[in-house]
């Protein structure tokens, strides 16, 4: 019973990849999964198990705020809020607050999407997601 539970999960994840490039509401998908912009957690974890490393074309940027504007996002082939969460306890934890700027782009449809890290009333920080049009 098992193995064909385990079958039939590769074999639906095997056809999402497959139709990433033919259906826009699948690319769309992955496209929010990856700016942390999926709707519902539910929907964010049934995609973990769907290859997102090298699907589109993803940038990110962390940036002190007040230097936004000036935010040139790079290439990035992880999920760019990684950059903000192995990086806590350097020195971008001291000029909070931060924006991590991201974007997906895939056959000429975009996501993009604004993160703003600021320090949280109870200590520590807190990070905001904003999509951005």
């Amino acid at each position: 019973m098992g193995s064909k539970i385990f079958g039939a999960l590769i074999a639906v994840t095997y056809l999402w990849v497959l139709l990433t490039p033919f259906v826009p509401a699948v690319s769309l998908a992955g496209m929010r999964r990856f700016n942390l912009l999926t709707e519902t957690f539910p929907a964010w974890a049934a995609q973990q198990v769907v290859p997102s490393m090298y699907n589109f074309a993803n940038t990110g940027i962390l940036i002190p705020e007040s230097l936004e504007e000036h935010a040139v996002p790079v290439a990035t082939n992880h999920f760019p809020t990684r950059h903000y969460t192995f990086n806590l306890r350097s020195t971008y934890n001291l000029a909070l607050p931060q924006v991590l700027v991201t974007s997906s782009t895939y056959q000429g449809r975009m996501v993009n999407a604004r993160h703003v890290i600021r320090k949280a009333p109870e200590g520590g920080s807190e990070m905001v997601i904003e999509p951005k049009p």
